[in-house]
């Protein structure tokens, strides 16, 4: 019985360029899309200093999973009582976690003041569209909406919502 193996890779910088090399010494070009793709990442650490990066990891434990219409139902009732605000996330778009992690360095987020739910798009795409026409909205993603007696006070998309109002709200 013959079994076919991968050869080994190794990624390696030759003139600029990143390459593929296998073990075989035949290479592969990797566009200089992956240079381009490792800088844009090394970007990310412009928007947030390690005080924001602290906050936005306090805050991502106090965010639940919006997964059914039982709990947009009991969210809807809670309204009357305390400020609910739900975050729209694709995770398809690198914009909705870039967008999230700012916003959330850019807001201390108390459980005290309002529920948090988080709410994946490709996993609940039915309970996305139940929102938007619960609450009148048109869907976008990512998208920041803040319910408050039952109806829909605030909602913002994509680079907006780092910088929304969200205090008055509260």
């Amino acid at each position: 019985m013959h079994r076919s193996t991968t050869l080994p890779s190794v990624l390696c910088r030759q003139n600029d360029r990143y390459i593929l090399k296998k073990q075989d010494n035949k290479t592969v070009l990797i566009k200089q899309l992956l240079q381009f793709s490792l800088k844009i990442m090394g970007l990310f650490n412009l928007f947030g200093n390690s005080e924001s990066t602290r906050k936005g990891a306090e805050n991502r434990s106090k965010w639940v999973s919006l997964i059914s219409p039982e709990q947009l139902d009991l969210l809807a009732d809670n309204s009357v009582s305390r400020p609910q605000i739900i975050y729209k996330h694709s995770t398809t778009c690198g914009i909705s976690s870039m967008v999230f992690r700012s916003f959330e360095a850019n807001h201390a987020l108390l459980p005290e003041k309002a529920d948090l739910y988080f709410l994946t798009i490709q996993q609940n795409r039915q309970l996305s569209n139940e929102i938007s026409q619960r609450f009148n909205v048109r869907h976008e993603s990512p998208q920041l909406l803040v319910i408050k007696n039952g109806v829909l006070v605030l909602h913002a998309s994509h680079s907006a919502i780092p910088h929304v109002g969200l205090e008055k709200y509260l």
